[in-house]
């Protein structure tokens, strides 16, 4: 027997409310409208998120699935989305855990080594939930979870199963049909569950395999009216839980204090964890684009740069600022600090001018090239040249899509054409390392990047980190105070 579970949409809807209401009283993995009323609406499987739009996500898919031009003579699809899997320390040491996002936008699921099966046909859709097998000595540990008829319920989808049963699932699905694609993405990191799905696809014969990440990443770029509340919310404890970590700033401080301080204040504020691990770089470890030992202490005199977001909910803020540990810029940290923030304020005026990320990165070689060139960085040179120099200055690009990964989607080329709805950083960065003998003396060994998270709306952009000040004269006072 498959353990199926099936029942009529009219009473799978009634059957969804009656047990968001009454019968999830107990902790299950997740936070629910019952157990977290605080944080959850009835009928949200996330903030702000109904499982109704959980529903819609998954009818656009298979829409767009239908309509692919890979989806040509083929009458069936199935699509496989993995969850993450656990994965640990040493032995029995599990790390943090964090959903995959491809599997968390389309189900709302925050169970681990689960999988979402959607059978797409030139009719329609149905969406299969599989979640581990229930084990009581492993409940024992670690709490209920979600059994297949609870899940099916819960999360909206038209049958829930075991992971166990996925093999004869499909079988069933498949029964009869000669003409079908997978759409799985076999590049996935090489986990026991992704190892199991490998040989679900080569067991049932399929000779087109079809990686969906790109229908998905199409889809997730544009954000929700939903989706922008998450963002604005992440956004806000990010902004929120930096200021006050650069208000405790002082010289001698250790750069892990301020990271502490920065996940201290995340949490405290609603955020699961922090986004990524932080740069917190003190004087000329700032040039070390993406230093993460946090293991020194910031000296008199010094700038600190730190780079950290928070995890609301599987939502990712990311924010930079560069200050001074003792609250008093030099003349040349001032200057070089406010020719590069000319530069960022410039580039968040003109987001909504442009439609790609390669373009605003010239945009910005442009602009930080022509203030450099007015701080005496460069002698006289043609603009190819002076391209290539602001490159060394700056060697990371000036922007990423935000969203549920911290770069959100990893699918999308630089070029590819945004519009409204979108979230993006905006992060020009000036690093001039202490060895750098053809950089103006006062200038070496500073290292400054200014990091904002922006959305595009219909009325031009909207900077959603606001709440964390920026400004020469305001990060003084933040810090003296």
């Amino acid at each position: 027997m498959l353990g199926v579970f099936r029942v009529p949409r009219m009473v799978r809807l009634l059957k969804l409310s009656i047990i968001s209401r009454n019968f999830i009283t107990k902790p299950v993995i997740q936070p629910t409208h019952t157990t977290h009323p605080h944080l959850l609406k009835e009928g949200e499987l996330m903030p702000f998120v109904t499982v109704s739009e959980f529903e819609m996500r998954r009818k656009t898919l298979s829409q767009q699935i239908r309509e692919s031009a890979s989806a040509k003579g083929f009458t069936n699809h199935i699509v496989i989305l993995p969850s993450a899997s656990k994965a640990f320390m040493s032995g029995k040491i599990p790390y943090v855990f964090r959903q995959n996002s491809d599997f968390l936008y389309f189900t709302g699921c925050f169970e681990p080594d689960s999988v979402l099966l959607i059978h797409v046909t030139k009719s329609g859709h149905q969406s299969y939930l599989c979640v581990p097998p229930v084990d009581p000595h492993n409940e024992l540990w670690e709490g209920a979870k979600f059994e297949p008829a609870l899940a099916q319920a819960y999360f909206g989808v038209d049958e829930g199963h075991t992971t166990s049963a996925i093999c004869v699932l499909l079988e069933r699905i498949l029964k009869n049909t000669c003409s079908y694609c997978i759409w799985y993405d076999i590049t996935q990191l090489q986990t026991k569950l992704s190892k199991k799905l490998q040989s679900v696809v080569v067991s049932l014969g399929a000779k087109n395999v079809i990686n969906p990440l790109p229908i998905i990443h199409g889809m997730r770029v544009k954000k929700s009216d939903s989706e922008i509340e998450l963002m604005k919310k992440t956004c806000t404890i990010g902004a929120n839980s930096l200021k006050h970590t650069i208000s405790i700033s002082k010289p001698g401080i250790e750069e892990f204090r301020l990271w502490t301080e920065m996940e201290y204040q995340s949490k405290l504020n609603g955020a699961q964890f922090l986004a990524y691990p932080p740069v917190v770089a003190g004087g000329n470890r700032a040039n070390t684009i993406h230093y993460i030992y946090n293991n020194n202490s910031v000296q008199d005199g010094e700038l600190i740069l730190m780079d950290a977001g928070s995890d609301y909910f599987g939502y990712s803020s990311d924010i930079t600022r560069t200050w001074p540990i003792n609250g008093v810029f030099t003349n040349p940290q001032k200057t070089l600090y406010e020719a590069l923030l000319d530069v960022q304020l410039q580039l968040i005026r003109q987001v909504s001018n442009y439609d790609n990320l390669a373009d605003l990165y010239s945009l910005m070689v442009k602009l930080l090239g022509k203030n450099l060139l007015s701080l005496g960085f460069f002698k006289s040179v043609g603009a190819k040249e002076l391209n290539r120099k602001v490159s060394q200055y700056c060697p990371h690009h000036v922007s990423h899509f935000l969203g549920m990964d911290v770069h959100d989607v990893p699918n999308l080329p630089r070029s590819y054409r945004y519009e409204k709805d979108v979230i993006m950083t905006v992060e020009p960065g000036v690093y001039v390392p202490s060895s750098d003998d053809g950089a103006p003396k006062d200038f070496r060994g500073i290292g400054i990047r200014i990091e904002d998270d922006v959305l595009v709306s219909e009325s031009g952009p909207i900077v959603l980190t606001g709440g964390c000040p920026k400004s020469v004269n305001e990060l003084e006072v933040l810090v003296k105070h």
